[in-house]
């Protein structure tokens, strides 16, 4: 007697309340992965999906990496090269500055300070001095949130020696 391995399919299964159970096998060579790039083990795809069309990323590296999560980032970063993000990242913690292209963040959780400039060259084609007046906002920003900042700064030194 020839024993036969149980053939895999892959498809959908749809269960209705009567208890029925109907499945749609995926026709032989048909994918739902369209647009796929990889880099090394990683891949990054759309899928086609008659509900929900889906972005899936699968970041994948070596157990004997010497930093997994920076490989996998640098990984994110060649598969989504050329994209568009439509938000700016914004930075976390309490905002202490936001004012004329100036934004200073204070992190408690990540005990970092965060200080973001923009520059509007057609309002300020003397970006050198705008940047020094700048500059002087973040020192005055130091200055009247001393105590604060001193406390984040001594928290981050006591956590660093533990």
């Amino acid at each position: 007697m020839i024993v036969q391995k149980p053939k895999k399919v892959r498809g959908t299964a749809t269960f209705f309340a009567d208890d029925r159970m109907e499945f749609r096998p995926q026709a032989e060579g048909e994918s739902t992965q369209l647009d796929k790039k990889t880099v090394g083990r990683s891949s990054f795809y759309r899928t086609k999906s008659e509900k929900e069309p889906q972005m899936v990323a699968h970041l994948s590296v070596p157990a004997d990496s010497p930093d997994p999560v920076a490989q996998m980032q640098e990984d994110l970063a060649l598969l989504t090269k050329g994209m568009e993000t439509k938000t700016d990242v914004q930075p976390k913690g309490k905002l202490l500055v936001d004012e004329d292209g100036l934004r200073i963040f204070a992190n408690n959780s990540r005990k970092t300070i965060t200080v973001v400039q923009e520059i509007d060259l057609s309002a300020h084609p003397n970006y050198e001095r705008f940047m020094l007046t700048q500059l002087q906002e973040i020192f005055k920003c130091f200055t009247i949130k001393e105590t604060y900042l001193r406390r984040l700064a001594n928290a981050a030194l006591k956590s660093s020696r533990s």
